[in-house]
């Protein structure tokens, strides 16, 4: 594992509970229930949010006001995971935008399998580089 001195803000974290949970610089926390989880740099979780078992690897860049702007009105989620989400046993790579009303979860129901936004292998479910879960998506049961 490299490091390198990051000039981040604090981890900005609202109203958690967390078990067994790692959390890095620079990362914006809602209500959530965290439970044995690794959330990277700039990780931005919503409201109503629970994780279990999950790795997520965080953001490269801060989206821009702008930016953010332009995601709603193009309902495109912003760079995180939105609110009412819950996510088991699951790796989310860089970049991931995960709307609201999100499930992703029970992987032994999910057939291993290759699409443009997951893969499951071994009973866990990847979320790829800059995918895009829009809000609603259900995955495993």
């Amino acid at each position: 594992v490299y490091t390198a001195a990051r000039m981040l803000p604090p981890t900005r974290i609202g109203k958690i509970s967390m078990e067994n949970t790692l959390i890095a610089d620079g990362c914006r926390l809602g209500d959530a229930n965290l439970k044995s989880c690794v959330l990277g740099i700039r990780s931005i979780i919503g409201k109503n949010v629970y994780l279990s078992r999950t790795l997520v690897m965080g953001a490269d860049y801060y989206e821009t006001a702008e930016r953010i702007k332009s995601n709603s009105e193009t309902r495109r989620p912003n760079i995180g995971i939105g609110d009412d989400v819950i996510i088991e046993d699951a790796i989310i790579d860089k970049n991931v935008r995960i709307g609201s009303n999100v499930i992703i979860r029970n992987p032994e129901s999910v057939e291993p399998k290759e699409t443009d936004m997951y893969a499951v292998r071994d009973g866990v479910i990847c979320v790829v580089k800059n995918a895009v879960v829009p809000s609603g998506t259900r995955i495993g049961k």
